[in-house]
């Protein structure tokens, strides 16, 4: 008699109460988001591209671009862009995010990944599952569809990487933002920055 595996429970682990709406951003550097788009390149091969974002300031904090990332690589990438947010000032009150945003992915919820988060004192909340909706990234916070669109039609992770860098060099500096009142990314960020600075006791 061949004995029945217990299946893993594949339920979501997310809840509306972590929707950007319910848990929004107060000030910049204060909630990241972070998502996948899945794509292919040219030549049919999978692609993954990981968008990382500010919720407040809808800023492109980073991405990466590889064949497959797991969750050990979303660490990777996690660590670089800490360290370069944290050179450049943009994380000067706690050195990190108090939260990260993202859907149930599994590379997003992994313990491993979660400890490590908490570690560098990020707590890792999930939104309800089938309510992408509710996460910045995927409310196409960085151009998913036209960073999409130009990675497909390159023939390389290389390639891929510079043309989704320069994509997301425009969105950031150039391209204003109807809900940030017509301002770029950029340049809403360095305003809302100095508001925090001039203002009586800071931003909450």
């Amino acid at each position: 008699m061949t004995r029945r595996r217990n299946r893993p429970n594949c339920r979501g682990i997310g809840q509306a109460g972590n929707s950007a709406w319910a848990r929004p951003a107060l000030r910049p550097g204060h909630i990241w988001s972070y998502d996948f788009v899945s794509l292919r390149t040219e030549d049919g091969r999978s692609l993954r591209v990981l968008n990382v974002v500010d919720e407040y300031t809808r800023m492109a904090v980073g991405f990466d671009v590889a064949r497959s990332i797991g969750n050990r690589r979303v660490r990777q990438v996690m660590e670089r862009l800490l360290a370069e947010q944290r050179s450049s000032g943009r994380l000067d009150r706690s050195g990190a995010p108090a939260l990260i945003r993202s859907d149930n992915g599994k590379e997003f919820t992994s313990s491993e990944l979660v400890i490590w988060l908490a570690t560098q004192g990020i707590a890792a909340v999930q939104v309800a599952k089938a309510a992408r909706s509710r996460t910045a990234t995927s409310n196409g916070s960085t151009g998913s569809c036209a960073t999409s669109s130009s990675a497909a039609s390159s023939y390389s992770v290389l390639e891929s990487k510079v043309v989704i860098g320069r994509w997301i060099d425009l969105y950031n500096n150039e391209r204003p933002h109807r809900g940030l009142g017509m301002m770029t990314p950029a340049a809403f960020d360095r305003a809302e920055r100095a508001r925090c600075r001039d203002e009586d006791g800071g931003c909450p």
